[in-house]
Order: C-alpha cells, then structure tokens, then sequence
C-alpha cells in the first residue's frame, strides 16, 4: 500500500494544543466490527427483530465489508496509478453542520471542475467495480428514482449529486455521523469516534492515510486535480489535518447557535425516523441523543475558538468564514475564498457563483425546522454556553 509522508514525522509536533488545556488523554480506537457489532445489539434493544431497522444495519454492515475489501485490492491492481496521483493544495470545508457548508461546498464544486465525490462514490470509493456501479446509477436515474432521503428531512441526498466527503469516514466508523444515529443511543459514548485529534498515532496514520487514498482514486477516476473536501465533522481533527497536509487550506465556516443547534437536531430527527423511524425508539433513547449531540455541538464550537484564541492556527491557512458574510454577499466573499485558496475560478466557475449570488436573495427554506422548546433547550441556555461563539466572532443572535 502506498504510503502519505507528512512534513512532521509526530503528527501533533507542530500544532500543538492550547497550553491552557489539560494534558491530552490519548483514545485508542477499536476494530471496525466492534463498532458494527455494537449497532446491530443496539438496534436489536430499541428495533427488536423490525425487518426494516434490522435489514439498514445488516446492509449497511455488508457495504462497509464489500467497500474496503475493493480497496484492498484497489491497492493491487492500481498500486502504481494511485502513487502517482498525489493530494496537492487541498481545499478543506470546516464548521458544525448547518453553517452553510453545503451551499458553500455547491459554489465550487456546481460546474464539476473539482474533486468532489457523489453520494454513490462516498459509499464506494473503490475503483474496483465502479464501472459497474455507475451504469446501475444511471439505470435508476432513468427508470426509477435516485433519492435516498428526501429534502423534507432538511438536506436531501442522491445518489447522483455531491455530496459532503466527511461521509468517507462513516465507512470507517469514524465520524459522528456514526453517533447520530444507533451508536448515539447506545449504553456507552464513543470519545474516540468524537475526537479524533486525540487518537494515538497510529490511529492517525491509519485513518488519514484511508482518506488519502480515496482522494487518490477520485484524482484517478475524474482526472482532476484541485480536491475541494466539504467535512464539517472533521473540524475535530484539524490539527491532524494540518500536519498531514502541509499544502493545505481550511475554510471554518461559523453560524449562530441559534440557528444551528435546531437546525441539525431536526435534521437529524428526520433522517433516523425517515431511515429506522422512531415510533418505538423510547424517549430516554431519544433524550440520550439529544443530549450527547448538544454535549459535541458544544465541544466543536469551544475546539475550533480555543485553538483559534491560543495562536496556533496558521491563518495564511485556516480562513473564518462567517455564515451571515456568505450569503449577505456571495460574490465578495467567493472573491475573498478565490484569493486564499490560490484555486483558479473559471469562467464556467465565476458564472455559476454570480448565479447563486442573484439567486440567494430569494432562497426560502423548504422544511420545518423544529423549536428549541420541542428539542427541550432554552434560547438563554444555548446564549450563555455558546457565548465565547458570539464575543469572539461578533454574531448577532437571532431574535
């Protein structure tokens, strides 16, 4: 298997944590089915033996074996295609879900010109039967439908659009996107999952270097060359990233919480209940849930600003976006992103932003966004835990 050499040899050597944080406790991952196994016994305690919540897991456990044992053998076949596709210059999309990431990730990949990855390529970043897959895509675009979860939930998902990298991880039981579900409702928590900055060393190498390798088969498969990686998640592993990818450079997108805790707590209401339901999900499952997602939001929020206030992001690197600049002017702001990435805008490009610039204007959203007294937090609770958020980012709440 090809091998990543980052500029440090220790991954944390160069961008340490704040001093003002206690000494790091290093997590230690576990085996990939361990993970599985621990979804399926939860599923089995909340679902019973439900064909419907028992078929997503035992399927989703097969596409995960089917996936990396293609890439396994993806390491054979194209050895040499993929150690000549290196990862330069990366553009990374940061910031807590529901900060405008996914618009934000549409104004540079919309005229596929980039490396971006469709739903069914995040689920199977293999080279190894793409070719196949692809045709079957096509063939339900056409006779059927490609849809795997509908844009009332709040973010709707083909498998034929882009969509956020950060999912290349939920293959590796890597991301939280594996906690807002199942795992999220589990007896026990999951820190190593929630903080992947705090990995051992060896955990590090083994999961960036399984995400440089499907940047690498992407560069093979698209023949492009610029990687622009929307992972919203992966803010918790900045300084892994930073030092994996010396070139690279991240964007952190940062909202209100008012705006965004709701937001992604409906979003994710929706998609468990439009996946698994949850008629039989017992509130002290949901309660749990909801609760653990409050606890990171928080912690995503106070990780990014902590580093940001101890001085130790490089900010000819790191670029804070507010989410009110972005869409209150679209056209500066993509001018401002064009300048700090070094990425060339095409024509095709430009055209396709000033599109979105004249159109934001009329943007109305299209599902309903739940109440902070239905999700069981105050608006003065999330003002004074997420306060640092405001002084140091100058947000006005919302009303």
């Amino acid at each position: 298997m090809f091998q990543h050499n980052p500029k440090d040899p220790e991954f944390h050597m160069a961008f340490p944590p704040p001093a003002s944080q206690p000494p790091i406790q290093k997590l230690k991952r576990k085996p990939d089915f361990w993970y599985f196994w621990r979804e399926f016994e939860t599923c089995r305690r909340i679902y019973g033996l439900r064909r419907s919540a028992m078929s997503s897991v035992l399927g989703d456990g097969a596409l995960r074996l089917a996936a990396t044992s293609a890439m396994r053998l993806d390491n054979i076949v194209f050895k040499r295609k993929l150690a000549d596709s290196p990862v330069r210059k990366p553009l990374f999309i940061i910031g807590h879900p529901r900060s405008g990431t996914t618009f934000f990730h549409n104004l540079l990949v919309g005229t596929d010109e980039m490396v971006g990855f469709k739903t069914w390529q995040l689920f199977w970043p293999a080279l190894v039967g793409r070719r196949l897959i692809r045709r079957v895509v096509r063939a339900r675009k056409r006779f059927g439908t490609t849809e795997i979860l509908p844009g009332a939930t709040g973010h709707q998902m083909d498998l034929d659009t882009f969509e956020e990298e950060e999912f290349l991880f939920w293959l590796r039981y890597a991301t939280p996107l594996n906690t807002t579900s199942l795992l999220g409702m589990d007896d026990v928590e999951y820190p190593e999952i929630e903080n992947p900055d705090q990995l051992h060393e060896a955990d590090h190498r083994n999961l960036l270097d399984y995400l440089d390798g499907c940047f690498r088969r992407q560069i093979c498969d698209s023949g492009k060359s610029q990687v622009v990686a929307q992972m919203h998640f992966s803010t918790m592993r900045l300084r892994s990233l930073l030092s994996y990818y010396p070139d690279a450079r991240f964007i952190y997108l940062v909202r209100d919480p008012l705006r965004t805790v709701p937001s992604y707590m409906t979003l994710m209401l929706n998609a468990l209940d439009n996946r698994r339901g949850l008629d039989v999900v017992s509130t002290e499952d949901i309660d749990r849930l909801k609760a653990r997602r409050y606890k990171r939001t928080l912690g995503l929020y106070r990780y990014f600003h902590d580093l940001d206030v101890a001085g130790v992001l490089p900010w000819d690197r790191v670029m804070v976006l507010r989410y009110d600049d972005l869409v209150g002017d679209v056209r500066a702001t993509m001018d401002r992103v064009r300048e700090f990435s070094g990425i060339e805008f095409s024509p095709e490009l430009e055209a396709h932003i000033d599109d979105a610039a004249s159109s934001q204007s009329s943007y109305r959203r299209g599902h309903k966004v739940m109440d902070l007294e239905q999700l069981g937090i105050s608006k003065s609770r999330i003002l004074r835990d997420f306060s640092f958020v405001y002084d140091r980012y100058g947000i006005k709440p919302a009303a």
